[in-house]
């Protein structure tokens, strides 16, 4: 109840959906989020986390707090990533089986 991604307040506007979606579905499922991983002490734990102290920070989500986190931009990658998956390569005419980088 500490996550930017989740207001403390159950009938406040933004809920988790990470964490309804590890309670809705098992580990095997397509369904089942795969930000909600297990520690090595087997313990729940969210790969998205950021925290967040929603009673002195306010809502993240309102345009006039000054606290409130710099959106991230859709168009920047996050790494890990694969090359491929970006479609950053093209065929070295030379040499095609030595992919180039853009």
């Amino acid at each position: 109840m500490n996550c930017l991604h989740c207001d403390p307040n159950p009938s406040g506007k933004k809920q988790c959906e990470i964490l309804l979606r590890s309670l809705c579905w098992n580990v095997g499922d397509p369904d089942y989020p795969k930000e909600w991983i297990y520690d090595q002490d087997d313990k729940p734990a969210c790969t998205k986390f950021q925290k967040w102290d929603w009673g002195n920070d306010g809502d993240p989500d309102e345009p006039d707090n000054p606290k409130a986190p710099v959106p991230e931009d859709p168009n920047q990658l996050c790494l890990p990533f694969i090359l491929d998956e970006i479609n950053t390569t093209k065929t070295n005419e030379k040499h095609p089986e030595i992919p180039m980088l853009l």
